[in-house]
């Protein structure tokens, strides 16, 4: 699989060293190593973040909404319907997380959100029916929010969750951040997931049980 996303990471050794192989971005705000630790559970680095995100009303696939939701805990993931390649398995892994927490009885306790990376050519419809065809019947008992709007309205998203994301004028295809944030009831950012691609349901359960500890605590 070739894969044209590009990994957005805080500069810290631990973690650099672990992403031999991707592209990284340095962000201006460089958090040292004690500041935020990196976890890894099962071969999956999860970065502990602890930092507010500001709180933007944006266009969403239920209407205008305040982004992150307060009350819930937020899993945030940049995807784009045309993407061609892992966008699809970062859905998979939400959607193993999404069964979890049905079977636990967690359902109501967490929004699943989406930013859309591709606001040059994405459109709502588009983005349902991709929800549709991959949640199915789940979505009767998940909340799953897309979000997508003018340009310039997502790029400060973008900002708020340091996502780098850029399109290819010739392919149309973008290059993103492909990253999993875990936001709290309170809108602060608590942990950033990184996937592994050749294990979805290994993702998903770190997945999981990161969401679960952030319901739990709070």
């Amino acid at each position: 699989m070739r894969l044209r996303t590009l990994i957005l990471v805080v500069a810290i050794a631990s973690i650099i060293g672990a992403l031999s192989g991707y592209a990284v971005i340095k962000l201006a705000f460089q958090p040292s190593e004690e500041e935020r630790p990196v976890e890894t559970i099962s071969g999956i680095n999860v970065l502990k973040w602890n930092r507010p995100v500001e709180s933007l009303r944006v266009e969403t696939s239920k209407g205008p909404m305040e982004i992150p939701v307060k009350g819930k805990v937020n899993v945030v993931v940049p995807q784009y319907v045309n993407c061609p390649d892992i966008c699809h398995l970062e859905s998979l892994m939400m959607k193993y997380a999404m069964k979890k927490a049905i079977e636990e009885g967690l359902e109501d306790e967490v929004v699943w959100v989406t930013i859309d990376v591709d606001p040059w050519n994405g459109s709502m419809e588009a983005a349902v029916n991709y929800m549709e065809s991959i949640a199915g019947e789940l979505l009767g008992e998940i909340e799953w929010i897309w979000v997508l709007d003018d340009l310039d309205n997502m790029r400060r998203v973008y900002d708020a969750y340091t996502m780098a994301v850029e399109r290819d004028n010739e392919t149309g295809l973008v290059t993103h951040t492909a990253l999993f944030y875990i936001v709290d009831r309170n809108g602060v950012l608590v942990y950033i997931v990184q996937p592994n691609w050749d294990d979805i349901a290994g993702t998903g359960a770190v997945l999981w049980s990161k969401i679960k500890e952030v319901i739990q605590r709070d």
